[in-house]
């Protein structure tokens, strides 16, 4: 093993995805794993766009996204991953196995923002073993349809059954009490399948099957092994056979079996109810089976003859073989199959009855990547996982092939291969113009079709939307000096280096660069002796009645620009130095403004943009101006007692902080007041002074998640009548909420522990509110403003009434997650004013934070601290559980970087030392 061991870049491939309601039941997110990472993805449809003035006509070219809202780094590699909607559970849960036999089940914790084990199962005994040194054997899990057990193979000859407990309210209460979270899975069991039937070896898949009453096994075997140099003696050796699985009982008869398929089936895939039964995918042929329904085979090339005697028809128009293919299921009659040289096909069943196929219809509608894995996500999407290249979101249409209005059934589109034009008359009586088609299908929804003679055949085409960058698999690595870098960059004492990689596979190979930094190509340099702070601000006296942005502060320039619009453009640019200020102008070129509105006698402390970017304040150590263009509007002189040292802006409140830590306030106020249109009104914030404050951030939200309402009380409430709620649990909440803050110190986030029955609902209404349907934009924006005091407590206030919303102990020792303490805060402040001052010793000072929007739509809030030689960042997640109080319904969660803060320590060469040694002595 490694005594240290550092990733140089976490696993981009993907191998296991999962499309489930991993937050809440109000919203399905993409999970996918690969090696030891687990992602989570939302499917935006509401994507930004460039500009604002949108025509309807390019909506439709706008692309849905993936966005990444969650990742969580695992101790080990996924082997297999599924997902299962446990009873009364709020979430979907995933089962993860691992090497050997490992098997866990995790599910979303709102209340930390991370995962949660809800148990653990392991099953290396050696008696389990065979005697085995060596396993190669992967622990595949499979979870049964109706969510009533899960499966899993281990060492190949071994079924572990979990069986989850099934809403049964008694059973709910007894365990509820003593065990918490342990009620929803029972106790797990073993079956050894060689007791089944001792030639059930050499399991080479198996699945659950749809429509049975009891959970139901169906296991593809090879009992007697064979391969292609040996089938013209041993041939047809492959076999299935379907166990039911009685829980209660522990009873698992076999209910239906069929040997003698073809040597190389490899793999099965289940068909969704009407149809049921099962696909059989092996290399060269296709075969669907069904218990006490005459099996139906085709072959998919040449290689069938004389290696199978399994009655095969020859499939017209196809020349494929399906080993290493994927699929799914896009309808109950349709799945889409991608080949290992990333073709994809649409499989139509085509049935007559209910549950017999009659034909399969293959329609070729693109190629893609090498796929590993492969989810249907809502209609029309497709997720392509993949290890050998980047991985896929895919949007797919359907047209169906109907005919024309006037002409009937007999003149067909003369374009169309004739084995479609047979199956489109068979199909018989779809109606001919389009508005009867969608009349048809609605009438087969509510009536069910007439016993489903025709299947209707369509074409599919397929669009890529977005894609997930994949550097694996690397087949060599080299690192090298990047060939391009500006001269700025040529003489740093740290080599900027970058790797090289050869990654992908086949038509998928690339060549990848890894850099660690950004690296701008800088146009011209300019030297600035003395200049100590820059700013840039949007200067808008071009044309003032051009449509505004939505307001954004001057740290966050708003993302939103209509090309037109000239006034969303930087007009100056400010510098501060020791004793002076320097205005530039900037446009073509940049160059020195002599004669303007700005201080230019004194150092800068802060300028930016208020007031929808069309203002401009520049706050100077003993005063604020408020600007349009390079007209002063108005001057504020300041005296604190002490200089202004820090300011920040969100629009429409400048908040200023002195020297000393005194903090003010000063509002964008519209009236005609004194004759001036626009000014800058004081308004003195009534905080307590105990500690002084050292750093500070005003915030605008825009995402709707900062808030101090309980959005979903009326839900909660619902809830928890809903659920039997034993008085035990309440009363263990309620001492929960009182924990000691002493505790609090010492380990942490108390919180984390409890019970979550009351936690739950938070979750659910942000992401459904603010991400399910379009009215993200329509929040109205909230104005916040955080301090941070020399104890180590970090507040947030609602502005404009400065309302204690939001309080964190230790604030600079970076605890996993910020767990709000302000209830019951204002009382105890005096008595705690001692050991502030005691403490205040060991914890680092707070140098610098910032609160940021960022996301889609800045939806996602995130925090960012600069203490000591470290870089603190957090995510901003909602959580609402201690409801009635007007504190903020938001924690943060931190996230894990490996940025390096610290400052790089000049050795110096013996020379130098000397050198300076005998200075010293003279």
């Amino acid at each position: 093993m490694y005594a240290v061991y550092r990733q140089a870049h976490p696993p981009t491939a993907i191998e296991f995805s999962v499309y489930c309601n991993f937050f809440s039941t109000d919203e399905k997110n993409l999970v996918v794993a690969g090696t030891s990472q687990l992602y989570v993805y939302r499917l935006i449809h509401d994507v930004e766009s460039g500009t604002k003035t949108e025509k309807s006509s390019d909506v439709k070219s706008r692309k849905e996204k993936l966005e990444q809202v969650a990742s969580f780094s695992l101790f080990g590699n996924v082997m297999s991953m599924a997902c299962v909607q446990l009873v009364a559970a709020k979430r979907d849960a995933l089962l993860l196995s691992f090497k050997d036999a490992k098997l866990s089940v995790v599910e979303y914790d709102p209340g930390t923002h991370d995962l949660k084990t809800l148990s653990l199962h392991f099953f290396e005994e050696p008696e389990l073993k065979d005697g085995f040194v060596q396993n190669v054997h992967i622990p595949i899990v499979r979870v049964d349809p109706e969510n009533r057990c899960a499966v899993s193979l281990i060492y190949g000859t071994r079924l572990v059954v979990l069986p989850f407990r099934k809403d049964t309210l008694t059973d709910e209460q007894e365990g509820i009490v003593g065990e918490g979270q342990k009620s929803s899975f029972l106790p797990s069991y073993i079956i050894d399948v060689r007791e089944l039937d001792e030639k059930l070896l050499n399991i080479i898949d198996m699945k659950f099957l749809h429509g049975y009453y009891e959970p139901t096994l169906l296991i593809l075997y090879e009992p007697n092994q064979t391969w292609p140099g040996r089938v013209a003696v041993r041939q047809d050796t492959c076999s299935i056979v379907a166990i039911s699985l009685n829980i209660m009982q522990k009873v698992h008869p076999v209910i239906w079996s069929l040997c003698n398929l073809p040597f190389d089936c490899t793999q099965v895939m289940p068909v969704p109810k009407p149809i049921g039964g099962v696909v059989v995918f092996a290399v060269n042929s296709l075969l669907y089976l069904n218990q006490s329904v005459p099996p139906y085979g085709v072959s998919l090339n040449s290689q069938t003859n004389g290696t199978t005697a399994f009655p095969l028809r020859v499939q017209e128009e196809v020349k494929i073989s399906l080993d290493c293919s994927q699929s799914t299921f896009i309808a109950s009659d349709k799945m889409v199959i991608s080949l290992k040289g990333g073709e994809i096909y649409v499989l139509t069943l085509i049935t007559d009855g209910m549950r017999s196929v009659r034909a399969f219809h293959f329609d070729k509608a693109a190629a893609s990547v090498l796929t590993t894995c492969m989810m249907t996500m809502e209609p029309g999407y497709l997720f392509l996982g993949s290890r050998l290249g980047n991985s896929l979101l895919l949007k797919y249409t359907e047209k169906l092939q109907e005919t024309l209005p006037e002409e009937g059934k007999d003149k067909e589109k003369p374009d169309e291969p004739p084995n479609k034009k047979k199956r489109a008359d068979a199909s018989g009586n779809w109606t001919a113009s389009k508005a009867g088609l969608l009349d048809e299908v609605d009438e087969i929804e509510v009536y069910g079709s007439e016993a489903q003679s025709g299947t209707q055949l369509a074409t599919f085409s397929f669009e890529v939307c977005d894609s997930i960058l994949n550097i694996g698999p690397c087949a060599n690595a080299s690192m090298g000096e990047p060939a391009f870098l500006s001269e700025e960059f040529q003489n740093n004492p740290e080599p900027d280096l970058e790797v090289v990689v050869c990654s992908g596979f086949g038509k998928n190979g690339a060549l990848s660069v890894l850099q660690r930094s950004i690296r701008p190509q800088v146009v011209t340099t300019f030297e600035l002796p003395g200049c100590h702070d820059m700013w840039t601000v949007i200067s808008s006296e071009k044309k003032e009645e051009a449509p505004e942005g939505d307001g954004e502060t001057a740290e966050e320039t708003a993302p939103e620009t209509a090309p037109e619009e000239d006034n969303k453009k930087h007009g100056f640019l400010i510098l501060s130095r020791e004793d002076s200020t320097m205005i530039l102008q900037t446009g073509q070129e940049i160059m020195e403004l002599d004669t303007s509105g700005f201080a230019t006698q004194g150092p800068t402390v802060y300028a930016g943009n208020i007031g929808d970017n069309k203002y401009i304040v520049q706050v100077s150590p003993m005063g604020i101006r408020l600007l349009e263009g390079v007209i002063q509007l108005h001057f504020i002189p300041v005296d604190l007692g002490s200089p202004i040292v820090q300011c920040t802006v969100a629009d429409p409140y400048v908040v200023i902080m002195t020297a000393e830590g005194q903090v003010t306030m000063f509002v964008l106020k519209t009236d005609s007041y004194m004759g001036k249109t626009h000014r800058l009104a004081l308004q003195k914030p009534q905080i307590h002074m105990q500690s002084r404050v050292i750093t500070l951030c005003a915030y605008r939200d825009v995402s709707g998640m900062f808030t101090t309402e309980n959005k979903v009380f009326s839900t909660a409430r619902e809830e928890m009548a809903a659920r039997p709620h034993s008085e035990t649990e309440t009363v263990i909440q309620d001492i929960s909420n009182t924990v000691d803050d002493e505790e609090e110190m010492l380990y942490g986030d108390s919180n984390t522990f409890f019970s979550p029955s009351k936690e739950e609902p938070s979750r659910c209404s942000f992401t459904f509110n603010f991400n399910k349907d379009g009215s993200i934009n329509k929040v109205e924006p909230t104005h916040w403003c955080m301090v941070v005091r020399e104890s180590g407590v970090m507040e947030i206030y609602q502005l404009p009434e400065w309302r204690l919303v939001f309080l964190v102990k230790n604030f600079p020792v970076g605890q996993r997650v910020l767990v709000d303490s302000s209830s019951g805060q204002s009382a105890a402040q005096g008595e705690g004013k001692k050991e502030e001052v005691t403490r205040q010793g060991e914890i680092p000072l707070v140098k610098e934070v910032t609160l940021v929007s960022l996301g889609n739509r800045q939806t996602r809030p995130y925090l960012l601290v600069h203490v000591d030689q470290e870089l603190l960042i957090y995510e901003a997640f909602p959580y609402d559980q201690q409801q009635g109080q007007n504190n903020l319904k938001v924690r943060f969660k931190k996230v894990p970087h490996n940025i390096n803060f610290r400052e790089k320590k000049v050795k110096l060469s013996k020379k130098e030392k000397k050198s300076e040694g005998g200075q010293g002595e003279e």
